[in-house]
């Protein structure tokens, strides 16, 4: 829904700049190891609650988009 607007380019823009700055610095890029590990090869229960927790943030996000939606 965001990406026909300015600000879903911006997010996806930040994304890409969040991964190219984290992959070449050792610290960060163990985080972000932990992080895709998390979320991909976790055990079940763990991976089920990130996820959850990534899927209440998203929509968190969201919503003001799907509130401006006239139906």
């Amino acid at each position: 829904m965001a990406q026909t607007r300015w600000y879903g380019w911006v997010a996806d823009v930040i994304i890409v700049a969040i991964i190219s700055v984290f992959t070449p610095i050792a610290v960060l890029r163990s985080a972000e190891v932990w992080f895709f590990r998390l979320i991909i090869f976790g055990t079940p229960w763990l991976q089920v609650v990130a996820c959850l927790v990534l899927a209440t943030g998203f929509y968190a996000l969201s919503m003001p988009l799907l509130n401006r939606v006239k139906l």
